[in-house]
C-alpha cells in the first residue's frame, strides 16, 4: 500500500442541503466532513468507503461582484492497483473555484478562471 496519511482537520458533518446566495451574502467560511459512503459515484472504483472527505468553502464576492464559491476538498480512497491488483491508497485533493450563476447566459460570460456552478432554485444539495 502506498503511505499516504489523511491527518484529521475537521469533524463536524457539512450540511446536506445549503442555501449558496444566502451563504455568499454573509461571506461565510464552511469546513467538515462528507463520509466517503455517501458519495455514490465514487462506490464503483473503491475497495473500502470507510472514511472521510475533508471540505473547506469560502463563500464570497469577488471584485467584479461575481458570487464565488473557493474551496479544497482531501481525502484518501482505498482503491485497486490495475497493475497487481492490490489495494492501493489514493490521496486525493481538488481545489473548487465556482462561479454563481442563475442561467445559461450568465454561464457563457463568465470568467475562464471560474467553473459555472448553475443554480436550479435557492437550495443546493452539498455532496
Amino acid at each position: 500500500m502506498c503511505a499516504y496519511y489523511l491527518a484529521p482537520m475537521f469533524s463536524t458533518p457539512l450540511p446536506r442541503i445549503i442555501e449558496p446566495l444566502k451563504l455568499v451574502e454573509q461571506r461565510v467560511d464552511l469546513q467538515g466532513v462528507i463520509e466517503l459512503s455517501q458519495l455514490k459515484r465514487l462506490q464503483g472504483v473503491m475497495i473500502d468507503v470507510a472514511g472521510e472527505v475533508q471540505v473547506s468553502l469560502q463563500f464570497a464576492k469577488d471584485e467584479e461582484g461575481i458570487r464565488t464559491i473557493t474551496g479544497t476538498v482531501i481525502t484518501d480512497i482505498l482503491m485497486e492497483c490495475q497493475r497487481c491488483l492490490r489495494p492501493v491508497r489514493v490521496h486525493i485533493e481538488g481545489n473548487l473555484n465556482l462561479g454563481i450563476v442563475l442561467g445559461e447566459e450568465s454561464a457563457r460570460n463568465l470568467p475562464s478562471y471560474y467553473d459555472p456552478l448553475l443554480l436550479g432554485g435557492q437550495h443546493l444539495e452539498l455532496i
